[in-house]
C-alpha cells in the first residue's frame, strides 16, 4: 500500500480531472510529448476507483505476466536438436532466464513504480509479439497474433516502435531448418504485421498530437544530431552494460563482490558452452539487447539518475543471454557448477531488488506525509479559509507535481486551492471547470500572479500549464490569499509574515538608493589596471590578452568549471537584476549538464553553496556575445539570503 511517488502524480491529476476515459486515444494528453492509449485508459479507471493497493497489484500482475509469457517464449526458443534429456533441460534455462527478468531490480523497481506501467503493457504486449511469431501456428493465425500484440505493445509505448526489428530477428532465430533464403524469407513474411502496426501507430499518433512529438529536441542540422549520437552512445551502452550486470552495486562491495563471482563464473565455466551450442539463442538475446536501447540513445544522461524503466524492455534479450549460458553446459561437472553461480546471481539481484522496495516506498510515505501536511494546512479556517494560494519552499526538483500530490489528500471542498513550489517552475493540471474558480480577480496585479510559463495542449476538458512562482517577496504583501511555506522534511514552517517584513525592508533599501545613488557590484572579464580578483576552479585556467580591454579568454581542463568572486558586501534586497555577458565557442550540440550556465551565491553565515541559492539558465554556444539576464527578485533564497557573502560563476 506505498503511497505514490514521481510521475504518478501526473496520471492521477488527469484521472481525477477529466471526463474523457478514451479521449488521449484522439487528442494530446500531456502536451506533445507521448501517445499511450492503452496506459493512460488504464490510469483513467485505476486512479478514480482504487487506492495505491489496487494500482500496485495492477502493476504487479502486468510484470508477473510478462515473466510467465517470457519462459515460453524462452522455451520455444531452445535448440530442438535430439540430445539427452532436452526438455528438462530446456525447461530449466527458462525458468531461469524468466526469474532474472522477474527478480532483477530494473524489473522489480519497474513494476513498483505506477507510473511505469506504460512499460509494463509495452513489453508485455511485445513478448506475446515474439512469443507468436516463434510459434508453429500457421500463417493464417500468426500473423494476425503478431500484428494486434504488436499494435498494442506500440499503443502502450513509444519506444516498442522497434517491435518489427525484434519481430524479425525472433522469427529468424527460430526457424532451425533448410537453407538460409528459405528461413530469411518465412521471417520477413512474419515480422510484415509488425511494421505495419508501427506504421499505423505513427499515423495515429500524428493525428492525435498534431505531429510525431517526443521529449528531446534534436540539433536542427544532420551535423548536430550526428554529435549528439556519438556523444550518447558510448554513454549509453556503457550504463546498460552495468546495469544489467551490477544494476549500480558500486556502494553495496557485499553484494557486489557476490555478483562480480557469479558471473565471472558463469562467463568461464558456461560461456563456451553457450558459444558453441547456443549461439542462436545468445546472439538473439545480444540482439534484443542492442535494439531496444536504439530508441534511448538520446537519454544516456536519464540513466545515470537511475531511470530503470528504460531498459525494461530490453530485459528481455538480457533474460535469453543468462538462459543461454546457464543451460548451455553439458558436462556433469560443468553443469551443476552453471546452475548454482545462477543461483547465488539470481540471489544476489533479489535481495538488491527488496532494498530498492523498499526505498521506493519510503519515498512514498514521505510524498504522503507531506501531502497530508499542506492538506491540513490550507484545510485551517474551513472553506473562507483565505490560505487560496500557497507556495512551498524547501522541495527538490522533481516536485514539480506538487498540486496533483495534494489534492489526493485534500477534500473535496478545498479543490479550489492552488499549491506551487515557490522556487522553480511546476504545472498546474485541472479540469476545464476549475479555471474560473482558480483565476485571480482582474484587480490582482500582473506581477503577484503565478506566471504562466508554457501552455501544453491537452484534452478538451482539461487545462495543463506550466507555472512560474510570482515574486513572492511581493505577493506575500499585495495579495492576501498567497501564503508561503516551507517544508524541512517533517514539518511546515509558515514564512508569509517573514516575506512581508522583506517587502518593506527591500522598499526602505530601494528608496534610500534613489536618494543616494550608491552603485551595485559589476565586474569586468578584461584585462585592465584593476587584477583579476576572481578565484578559479583546478579545472579552470584563464589566458590574460595582449592589449588593454580585451576579454579574458578560460578554458576548461574538465566538465565543471566553475570560478568564485572576491568578498562581496551587498544586501540582496538591492539588487533584483542581474546581468551577465558571455560568449560560448562555437558547439553543434550541448549535452545534458553542459546546456545550462549557473550563478550561485553565499550569505555571511553560510560555509559553503547550497542548491536552492542558485539561478541556472539556457547557455548558446554559436561563437559570438549574447546577454543573459537573470530576475533575482523571482528567487525567494535571494530574497532571504540577506547579507551578500560572494557569488560563484559556474559557466
Amino acid at each position: 500500500n506505498a503511497w505514490y511517488v514521481g510521475d504518478d502524480f501526473v496520471e492521477s491529476g488527469y484521472a481525477q480531472g477529466s471526463n474523457l476515459p478514451w479521449g488521449q486515444w484522439y487528442h494530446a494528453y500531456f502536451g506533445r510529448m507521448s501517445y499511450r492509449g492503452v496506459a493512460i485508459t488504464s490510469y483513467w479507471y485505476s486512479f478514480t476507483y482504487l487506492e495505491p493497493i489496487g494500482n500496485h497489484l495492477i502493476d504487479l500482475f502486468l510484470h508477473g505476466l510478462s515473466a510467465v509469457f517470457l519462459f515460453f517464449l524462452i522455451r520455444t526458443l531452445w535448440r530442438r536438436e535430439d540430445r539427452q534429456n532436452p526438455g528438462a533441460r530446456a525447461e530449466t534455462a527458462a525458468l531461469l532466464g524468466a526469474l532474472l527478468f522477474a527478480v532483477h531490480p530494473i524489473g522489480s523497481r519497474t513494476a513498483a513504480w505506477i507510473a511505469c506501467r506504460a512499460d509494463l503493457f509495452g513489453t508485455l504486449f511485445a513478448i506475446l509479439a515474439l512469443l507468436a511469431a516463434a510459434s508453429n501456428l500457421k500463417p493464417g493465425r500468426k500473423l494476425p497474433l503478431v500484428g494486434l500484440a504488436a499494435l498494442l505493445a506500440l499503443m502502450s509505448k513509444e519506444s516498442q516502435i522497434v517491435i518489427g526489428a525484434a519481430v524479425l530477428l525472433v522469427a529468424l532465430a527460430r526457424e532451425e531448418t533448410g537453407p538460409w533464403q528459405f528461413r530469411l524469407r518465412a521471417a520477413v513474411i512474419t515480422s510484415v504485421p509488425a511494421f505495419l502496426a508501427a506504421v499505423f501507430y505513427l499515423a495515429a499518433r500524428f493525428f492525435a498530437l498534431e505531429g510525431l512529438g517526443g521529449y528531446t529536441e534534436l540539433p536542427p542540422t544532420l551535423a548536430g544530431k550526428l554529435t549528439a549520437f556519438w556523444w550518447h552512445l558510448p554513454r549509453l551502452l556503457n550504463r546498460a552494460f552495468l546495469d544489467y550486470l551490477f544494476h549500480h552495486f558500486r556502494n553495496e562491495p557485499e553484494l557486489m563482490s557476490g555478483l562480480r563471482a557469479s558471473s565471472m563464473s558463469l562467463i568461464v565455466f558456461a560461456g563456451p558452452a553457450a558459444l558453441v551450442r547456443e549461439k542462436r539463442l545468445l546472439f538473439s538475446g545480444l540482439g534484443l539487447v542492442l535494439i531496444y536501447l536504439a530508441p534511448l540513445w538520446n537519454f544516456s544522461h536519464m540513466m545515470v539518475v537511475r531511470e530503470e524503466r528504460m531498459l525494461y524492455s530490453g530485459m528481455v534479450g538480457a533474460a535469453l543471454v543468462f538462459s543461454a549460458v546457464a543451460g548451455a553446459p553439458r558436462h556433469p561437472t560443468l553443469r551443476p557448477v552453471a546452475f548454482a553461480s545462477s543461483l547465488l546471481l539470481l540471489t544476489g539481484l533479489g535481495l538488491w531488488s527488496r532494498e530498492q522496495v523498499r526505498d521506493w516506498a519510503r519515498l512514498g510515505e514521505d510524498n504522503r506525509r507531506l501531502a497530508r501536511a499542506l492538506a491540513l494546512y490550507a484545510e485551517q479556517g474551513g472553506p473562507q479559509s483565505t490560505a487560496r494560494r500557497i507556495y512551498v519552499l524547501g522541495l527538490p526538483p522533481e516536485h514539480y507535481y506538487l498540486d496533483n500530490m495534494v489534492k489526493l489528500e485534500l477534500a473535496p471542498a478545498f479543490r479550489d486551492r492552488l499549491f506551487l513550489t515557490g522556487d522553480q517552475d511546476g504545472f498546474f493540471w485541472q479540469a476545464k471547470e476549475m479555471d474560473k474558480i482558480l483565476g485571480l480577480p482582474a484587480e490582482v496585479p500582473a506581477e503577484i500572479r503565478p506566471a504562466v510559463r508554457e501552455v501544453h495542449p491537452s484534452l478538451p476538458d482539461m487545462t495543463f500549464k506550466t507555472l512560474a512562482p510570482p515574486d513572492l517577496v511581493l505577493a506575500a504583501h499585495a495579495d492576501p490569499w498567497a501564503r508561503i511555506v516551507q517544508w524541512d522534511g517533517h514539518s511546515l514552517r509558515d514564512l508569509t509574515e517573514n516575506f512581508r517584513q522583506l517587502f518593506h525592508q527591500r522598499n526602505l533599501i530601494r528608496r534610500k538608493l534613489q536618494s543616494q545613488p550608491n552603485l551595485l557590484p559589476s565586474f569586468g572579464f578584461r584585462l585592465s589596471l584593476i587584477p583579476f580578483g576572481w578565484s578559479l576552479a583546478p579545472g579552470l585556467t584563464v589566458a590574460e590578452p595582449e592589449e588593454y580591454g580585451r576579454p579574458y579568454r578560460f578554458t576548461a581542463t574538465d566538465h565543471d568549471p566553475w570560478m568564485v568572486s572576491p568578498p562581496i558586501e551587498l544586501a540582496t534586497l538591492a539588487a533584483g537584476r542581474l546581468t551577465i555577458t558571455m560568449t560560448l565557442p562555437t558547439r553543434r550540440y550541448l549535452p545534458p549538464g553542459e546546456d545550462h550556465g549557473c550563478i550561485m551565491w553565499k550569505s555571511k553565515p553560510e560555509l559553503e553553496y547550497g542548491r536552492v541559492s542558485a539561478i541556472c539558465f539556457p547557455l548558446i554556444a554559436d561563437g559570438k556575445p549574447h546577454e543573459y539576464s537573470l530576475a533575482l527578485d523571482r528567487n525567494p533564497w535571494w530574497a532571504l539570503a540577506g547579507e551578500l557573502d560572494s557569488f560563484r560563476f559556474d559557466p
